[in-house]
């Protein structure tokens, strides 16, 4: 019986030992303060997550045209949808473990545009997607590798 009542007083001591506030900052391995990401889905809902790069290149729109590309995820948390930078789009996502996301069947618009390199960037990385995090008010979608394939920000 003391040694049932010795390893949850462990269990309780090692839990509350590693607890963690919500935006608390973290030190990387030089020495940078950092911010501490999330995996949580539901931190995807509610928001417009604009396109700001993709594979790690910033995006430069044109300025005689008005639209920029964004994501928005559906709160029936089974699909996605958003302005590829012209055209409208949609399509299905899936969760998966911890952080997994695999976006499909993606259909969108066909207006003619002057930013189609974008577009088909966007969609590309959207296909590729395998994974996300999250950092404040950043999006970040990684491909099978983990490597940033785009980056988003909610405004």
């Amino acid at each position: 019986m003391k040694k049932h009542l010795f390893l949850i007083a462990i269990a309780g001591i090692l839990t509350a030992c590693n607890n963690e506030t919500p935006g608390e900052q973290h030190m990387d391995n030089t020495g940078a303060t950092t911010q501490p990401t999330t995996h949580d889905a539901d931190a995807l809902y509610g928001k417009e997550w604009h396109l700001l790069s993709l594979n790690g290149k910033p995006i430069q729109y044109d300025t005689t045209f008005p639209k920029q590309a964004y994501m928005m995820f559906n709160n029936d948390k089974k699909s996605v949808s958003g302005n590829l930078g012209c055209n409208g789009f949609g399509g299905n996502i899936v969760y998966s473990g911890n952080n997994g996301i695999a976006i499909s069947d993606i259909v969108s618009t066909q207006m003619a545009c002057p930013n189609l390199d974008i577009e088909n960037d966007f969609s590309d990385a959207l296909r590729s997607a395998a994974s996300y995090s999250i950092a404040q008010h950043m999006l970040s979608l990684h491909n099978n590798k983990g490597e940033v394939i785009a980056q988003l920000e909610t405004r």
